[in-house]
C-alpha cells in the first residue's frame, strides 16, 4: 500500500508537466547491450553479441575495435574513462580499461578459476561482489570438491562465499534482472527471503546486505514481491523464457548512484525507480521510467541514460528502440 500512496503523492506534488524534461534518442540497431557507462560526458555501452565496446553517438552506435572474445558486463571505476570489464574465456576475468577517444588499453586484469560469475558489481578494481558457483577444496582430499551456489567476494586471492542459495532461488539472476550493486562500500542484493526452519507461509522477495569484504550479512528490508517461478531453458526456447519474464512484475534492476542506493521495479503503472535508505531500510519513491519489454539504466552525473529494448528473439538478439536521457535531478 505505501508504494501505491507514495505514487499518488508524487505525482501530487510534483506533477510530470513542471519536471524537467526528457530527451529521447531513437537508436533503431539491433544489439545485445545489458550494461554500460558514462565516460567524459559520453554514453558507451558493452555491446556482447559483438564483443565490442561501442560509443552512442548521433543515434548510431560508434562501435571502438575488437574487445575481449567473451565480454559479460562493463562498470565505471570513474568520471576519467577507466572501466572494470568481466570476461568469461576458459576462467572468469576482470580487465581495467582505459578508453580513449577511438580506442581502448588494459591497464591491468586478474582472473578466478575456481568461479563461475553470473552477474557482479565493484567495490573497486580488484574486489567485485558477486552471484554465482564457488568451487570449493577441502584442504585434505581435492577430490571431494564440489560447486556451490550463491553470493560471494572475489578478488585475485580468490573467491569467498559469504551467502548460499537454494538451487530453486538461483534462476532469478539468470534472466538478465540485475540485481546486485554496491553502495558506500558495502554490497547489497535482491534475493528471496532467507528460509527460516520456524517459517510459514509464502516467502517474499528482500534486499539483503553484506558489509564489506566480511562473512556477515542483514535482511535490509522486505519487499511487496513473491520470488517468480522461474526455471533456466536452453536455447530453444530462449525467446519464450524472456517473454515470460518480460511480464513479472516486481524488482527488475538494483543500481548504485552517487552512493545511494536504487530498486528498480516493474508494476502496472511502469518502470518504478525507489530510493532504499541503507540505514533502516525505507524506501522512497522518485519517479516512473518510459516502458518498455527490457530496459537497460546507465545513471549518470546529470542524466540517467535508460536504453528501452524490445522483445528477446534469440540468443543474442534485441533491438534497442531508443535511449531516453532522464535528467538527474528527478532521482537525487
Amino acid at each position: 500500500m505505501r508504494f501505491v500512496v507514495a505514487i499518488l503523492l508524487s505525482l501530487f506534488l510534483f506533477p510530470p508537466a513542471l519536471a524537467a524534461p526528457s530527451k529521447t534518442v531513437s537508436l533503431e540497431e539491433p544489439a545485445w547491450i545489458t550494461s554500460g557507462a558514462w565516460v567524459r560526458g559520453e554514453l558507451v555501452v558493452l555491446d556482447v553479441a559483438t564483443n565490442r565496446l561501442a560509443w552512442i553517438r548521433q543515434g548510431r552506435l560508434a562501435p571502438l575495435n575488437p574487445f575481449l572474445s567473451v565480454p559479460t558486463k562493463t562498470h565505471s571505476l570513474g568520471p576519467g574513462g577507466d572501466l572494470l570489464v568481466s570476461s568469461a574465456e576458459d576462467a572468469f576475468w576482470w580487465e581495467r580499461v582505459r578508453l580513449s577517444e577511438d580506442g581502448w588499453t588494459i591497464q591491468g586484469s586478474w582472473s578466478c578459476e575456481t568461479c563461475g560469475v553470473t552477474d557482479w558489481a565493484p567495490v573497486h578494481e580488484k574486489l567485485v561482489f558477486a552471484v554465482g558457483d564457488v568451487r570449493q577444496e577441502p584442504a585434505d582430499d581435492e577430490s571431494q570438491a564440489e560447486w556451490l551456489t550463491g553470493f560471494f567476494w572475489v578478488s585475485p586471492a580468490g573467491p569467498e562465499l559469504i551467502y548460499q542459495l537454494p538451487e530453486t532461488d538461483y534462476p532469478l539472476y539468470l534472466h538478465g534482472l540485475q540485481l546486485l550493486a554496491v553502495a558506500g562500500g558495502n554490497a547489497y542484493a535482491v534475493a528471496p527471503e532467507p528460509i527460516e526452519p520456524s517459517s510459514e507461509g509464502p516467502r517474499r522477495l528482500a534486499i539483503l546486505e553484506f558489509p564489506r569484504n566480511q562473512r556477515a550479512w542483514r535482511t535490509l528490508t522486505l519487499l511487496p514481491h513473491l520470488p517468480p517461478e522461474l526455471s533456466f531453458q536452453d536455447d530453444t526456447s530462449f525467446a519464450e523464457t524472456f517473454a515470460a519474464v518480460s511480464a513479472l512484475n516486481g524488482p527488475v534492476r538494483l543500481l548504485a548512484w552517487e552512493e545511494r542506493l536504487y530498486l528498480v521495479l516493474r508494476s502496472p503503472l511502469g518502470f518504478e525507480v525507489w530510493h532504499v535508505a541503507t540505514d533502516d531500510g525505507g524506501l522512497h519513491f522518485k519517479d516512473t521510467l518510459p516502458s518498455s519489454d527490457f530496459l537497460t539504466v546507465i545513471p549518470g552525473p546529470s542524466s540517467w541514460a535508460v536504453l528501452l529494448k524490445g522483445p528477446v528473439t534469440g540468443f543474442g538478439q534485441q533491438r534497442i528502440n531508443s535511449v531516453v536521457h532522464v535528467p538527474a535531478e528527478r532521482f537525487r
